[in-house]
């Protein structure tokens, strides 16, 4: 029987889990036996077959992105919050995202998938949540880098634009939001679990603004079924929160739970735009609609859990290669920093 080779690992900094909560370890070791992290303590006194001294470097667990769109982000990044028409409350959603999306071609959104895959690593991050349409390539590709998938095919019943940069409007078509949610459900069925369970898929409507009320609920019971999470873009931008009140009399937070679409597995994208913040000038109570149903939201490059199975309680993945630590360089002025 072949003995597993074991590597220990000094760092300045670790961050470590006691069983609690995360500590700030100075001066610790990490033993990494064969895919399985052995150790993590002070000192280790056992056999190792290899030592990294890092001194100058945080050893961190994998991070987690619970929100990404990797095959086109390479693109538009920055400038779509940054560049932002005033009309809209300098969102650059509804002007460029429209024109970015409908110029690239699918070599480009191959090219952006290799990009971020390594530029994830190269963060530290070894779990990615990605909601786009190159499901098929982003399986294809996770393997290559040993990047953790949870792959979500994005389908939807409308889109926003604006045809004048004063109003934005939604054009509808019911029929390929359904053709859409069948497209997903049978890519679930071909990849969930592919790569020895490196890609796991999630269900993953759009927008809250751009799907019916029908096709919310059904991708909500599919979810369910498959007992994957349930990720919806909702409260991104102030022009879709009052676009919702104008509809539905109530914050998209609140049409969600009267939809019956909160839930233990649904992560809401962004979640920023909500009652009773400076932005929106409408009386609280989302905050009380989330907690009430123990959903985890996913803020904008923030890292929550995905669920009880497939990441640990303290939101670190579990065993194998994938939840291997990350060193990163220790900078005086931010040492304990994990990367943005």
């Amino acid at each position: 029987m072949t003995v597993a080779k074991r590597t220990a690992i000094r760092a300045g900094y670790v961050i470590a889990f006691d069983g609690k909560g995360h500590r700030l370890l100075r001066d610790g070791v990490v033993v990494v036996e064969g895919d399985n992290i052995l150790h993590v303590g002070p000192r280790f006194d056992g056999r190792v077959d290899e030592t990294v001294d890092a001194p100058d470097r945080v050893l961190t667990p994998g991070l987690i992105s619970t929100h990404a769109h990797i095959s086109g982000s390479p693109l538009d990044r920055s400038f779509i919050e940054d560049c932002g028409n005033p009309q809209f409350w300098f969102s650059g959603l509804f002007e460029m995202l429209p024109v970015r999306s409908d110029s690239q071609d699918e070599e480009a959104g191959r090219a952006c998938v290799d990009f971020s895959m390594a530029e994830l690593l190269r963060g530290g991050v070894t779990t990615v949540m990605e909601i786009g349409t190159l499901g098929d390539y982003v399986v294809e590709r996770a393997p290559h880098y040993g990047l953790r998938v949870y792959m979500g095919q994005a389908f939807r019943s409308g889109k926003w634009l604006t045809r004048d940069g004063k109003r934005v409007v939604w054009e509808w078509n019911e029929e390929q939001g359904r053709q859409g949610l069948t497209r997903a459900m049978d890519f679930h069925q071909r990849w969930d679990g592919a790569h020895g369970d490196l890609v796991r898929c999630f269900v993953s409507p759009s927008q809250i603004d751009t799907c019916t009320p029908e096709l919310l609920k059904d991708a909500k019971r599919f979810a369910d079924e498959v007992k994957r999470p349930y990720q919806v873009h909702t409260s991104q931008s102030v022009v879709e929160f009052n676009e919702m009140v104008a509809r539905h009399g109530k914050t998209p937070i609140a049409w969600m739970k009267e939809l019956g679409v909160l839930g233990q597995n649904t992560v809401l994208g962004h979640a920023i735009i909500i009652g009773g913040s400076s932005w929106t000038n409408y009386p609280d109570g989302d905050i009380r609609h989330v907690a009430g149903h123990r959903h985890q939201s996913a803020e904008r490059d923030r890292g929550h859990a995905l669920g009880r199975r497939g990441l640990e309680d303290d939101g670190t993945e579990h065993g194998g290669d994938h939840g291997r630590p990350r060193l990163r360089r220790c900078h005086p002025r931010r040492s304990a920093r994990a990367p943005a």
